[in-house]
């Protein structure tokens, strides 16, 4: 068995330190992240719509989004869509870039928008998983600094935003879809009689 080297006589041993949180070591101070983490309930709201059940015999995960979206085509897709704003409120608080906060709208759009697609959008939905994407550009881009509290101003233009955004991309689906069963019950009543 070889002889471990021994440490100089004026060398200063340093025990190390052991994370708890993910068994590292490092004798650093604790990371400014582990110090304020992500609020629990972001990563239950994630999980629940994007996570909670797997396909037996898969590794395909999904939650009640695309339930919904089953259920109650449009509408299911709409209320799921304002639930996951929760993030974005959440990312203000947080201080994420502005452009960070835009792309987790688009996925939050792309979702919603997919989603309302008869057959397409139900698997699209539990595929794309826009909740737990936005929950990890959450977790990469805060800010080191606690959360702060938000304006009622900023509350108000991401609810305006999200309502208006969500609505802009829904009527245009209900509309061709309203136009589509018009025109196939006109059709099928017969009146080219």
């Amino acid at each position: 068995m070889p002889d471990r080297p021994q440490p100089h006589a004026d060398a200063v041993i340093v025990p190390e330190v052991v994370d708890p949180a993910d068994g590292t070591t490092g004798g650093g101070p604790p990371s400014p992240r582990s110090v304020h983490p992500l609020e629990p309930w972001a990563n239950r709201l994630a999980m629940l719509l994007d996570e909670a059940f797997v396909i037996p015999g898969t590794n395909i995960r999904f939650g009640f989004d695309p339930i919904l979206g089953l259920l109650a085509p449009g509408v299911g897709d709409f209320l799921a869509g304002l639930v996951s704003l929760a993030l974005v409120f959440l990312a203000v608080r947080h201080r994420v870039p502005g452009l960070v906060i835009a792309r987790m709208l688009l996925n939050i759009a792309i979702d919603t928008f997919v989603g309302v697609l008869p057959g397409v959008g139900d698997v699209a939905d539990l595929l794309w998983r826009s909740n737990a994407k936005n929950r990890a550009l959450l977790d990469r881009y805060r800010a080191v600094d606690p959360p702060r509290a938000m304006s009622t101003r900023e509350i108000l233009i991401i609810v305006g935003v999200g309502v208006i955004g969500l609505i802009l991309v829904i009527l245009p689906i209900f509309l061709v879809g309203s136009l589509l069963v018009w025109a196939v019950l006109r059709w099928s009543l017969g009146t080219g009689s």
